[in-house]
């Protein structure tokens, strides 16, 4: 019986000191800490701001297990990207694995932020301000589209090799495919 009560009475004080613990936390999250946490925010909003794609540069993403993948950020706030994270946990367990990598980055015209995108999915040319450029390998291609209003990025290829006569090349995939 003495055991069960010594037990509860522990539980109790434990749950106590995690309970004003809890408050104490709370009450300091406001004020300072809010005007705090917005400046953060602010500084961190600004690593991925831009107006053009040059402004956009993609870079290896920070982590404590870096994998291979890139993030895009202004090319003038790399050094406070980099810095913006400090592994804590050593030492760690990570995926064995890496990305390789294809997106580019670029200024997402809506948001005014810099964001890796797939060379394939680009809107290229148009008479827009900051009209996207195609990366090396692929050509903006205007097929069904206005060039007025711009086309898509599509792989550019060189036929090297002459088809079958049962066969065209398809500049889409770059290779001889059946009539």
């Amino acid at each position: 019986m003495f055991k069960t009560s010594f037990s509860s009475a522990r539980l109790s004080l434990a749950s106590l000191t995690s309970l004003s613990l809890f408050a104490v936390a709370c009450g300091s999250a406001s004020g300072t800490n809010e005007s705090t946490a917005a400046a953060n925010e602010d500084v961190r909003s600004s690593l991925y701001s831009c107006q053009v794609d040059d402004d956009c540069v993609a870079i290896p993403a920070v982590g404590c297990c870096p994998d291979g993948s890139d993030v895009a950020v202004n090319k003038h706030k790399v050094s406070a990207y980099e810095s913006s994270h400090v592994c804590t946990h050593q030492p760690q367990f990570c995926p064995n694995h890496i990305v390789l990598e294809t997106r580019v980055a670029q200024c997402d015209n809506a948001t005014k932020k810099c964001a890796m995108i797939q060379p394939g999915d680009i809107h290229c040319g148009g008479f827009i301000r900051n009209a996207h450029q195609c990366t090396t390998g692929y050509a903006c291609d205007f097929q069904g589209h206005v060039p007025d209003v711009g086309g898509v990025c599509a792989k550019s290829c060189v036929q090297i090799a002459m088809c079958m006569t049962t066969a065209h090349f398809d500049h889409t995939v770059c290779a001889c495919v059946p009539n």
